[in-house]
């Protein structure tokens, strides 16, 4: 074998090297997906329904999705509950908009909390009860910012305890 050619397969194996390993700690990190109305944006008429829908979900295998508060509640947004995906709705800027990011946060604890009852696997269950965890702290921090202790204690205590509940991944 030549010497260059040994350099170039070397090189080669070393960027294949390089590559699953880069691959692998990708997947030891939170992945979230944006998705909004994009309204305005310079974007074809299909990539604004492959990105408002959520479409490429089954590749791209978020954590959880942040979604303009606007476009919630949707289908989409529901069946992103259904598999159990936190859901961050943005932005929040006044009564009203408080009004309806509870009624969302609320409805997503409720397919949260059924899910959660019903034991799938290790894995399964982790996911969900963290899912569920990070819904009630939503709430308990959606509480707090409007100056209702309580129930901000309460839904915190919840999130404590979802979380404690959980297996281990």
């Amino acid at each position: 074998m030549s010497k260059s050619l040994g350099i170039a397969l070397f090189l080669a194996l070393l960027l294949v090297g390089v590559a699953f390993g880069v691959a692998r700690d990708l997947y030891s990190y939170e992945r979230g997906q944006l998705t909004g109305d994009f309204e305005g944006e310079d974007l074809a008429w299909y990539e604004v329904f492959l990105l408002r829908n959520l479409l490429m979900n089954w590749t791209s295998k978020p954590d959880f999705v942040a979604v303009e508060l606007d476009v919630v509640p949707s289908v989409t947004t529901t069946v992103q509950g259904w598999w159990g995906r936190p859901l961050l709705c943005w932005t929040v800027e006044d009564a009203e908009d408080a009004e309806d990011a509870e009624a969302h946060l609320r409805a997503q604890v409720a397919v949260l909390e059924d899910l959660a009852a019903n034991p799938v696997s290790a894995h399964e269950d982790w996911a969900r009860l963290n899912a569920l965890a990070d819904a009630y702290q939503a709430l308990g921090d959606l509480y707090r910012d409007g100056g209702q202790a309580d129930l901000a204690a309460e839904f915190w205590g919840k999130a404590e305890s979802a979380r404690a509940a959980a297996p281990g991944p």
